[in-house]
């Protein structure tokens, strides 16, 4: 996955060294993102970096929307605890059901997701929201 990275940091017209300082993001990282010759994605606390820098949803960062209007309020920290459960239950579903729409087989990962023990992989969370139907800001709760 091509991250929209090389075209927000042209339009920005800052250098990847800035964006590092700006950012706190290793240089290397971003530029190896930038070029997309990384082989792995950033982590989700980074992508809600860049995205609240460039004033992006975190879905047009990915390249699954083409939407890339202004969030006003975007949160600073993931909000997947406590709300997977409540978005699972409304779409009628469990986290078996999950399991089985998203290929992911470790519903053990849905249970630690929802207490906040830990952060699903990008990859994981872009099932996730393809499966339940919404977008990946609105299970980071950065949209409502």
């Amino acid at each position: 996955m091509k991250l929209r990275l090389h075209e927000l940091i042209q339009e920005s017209g800052k250098t990847h060294k800035e964006l590092s300082e700006i950012l706190k993001i290793n240089l290397h990282d971003i530029i190896r993102w930038d070029s997309g010759e990384n082989d792995y994605l950033p982590s989700i606390k980074k992508l809600m970096i860049f995205a609240d820098y460039f004033q992006c949803w975190v879905d047009y960062l990915l390249g699954l929307t083409d939407l890339d209007s202004y969030i006003p309020s975007p949160v600073k920290e993931p909000k997947i605890a406590g709300n997977l459960r409540k978005i699972v239950y409304e779409r009628n579903l469990t986290f078996i059901s999950l399991s089985e729409k998203t290929g992911i087989k470790n519903t053990t990962l849905f249970y630690n997701w929802n207490s906040g023990k830990s952060l699903p992989q990008i990859e994981n969370l872009i099932k996730v929201a393809a499966a339940l139907d919404c977008s990946v800001d609105f299970l980071l709760g950065r949209e409502t």
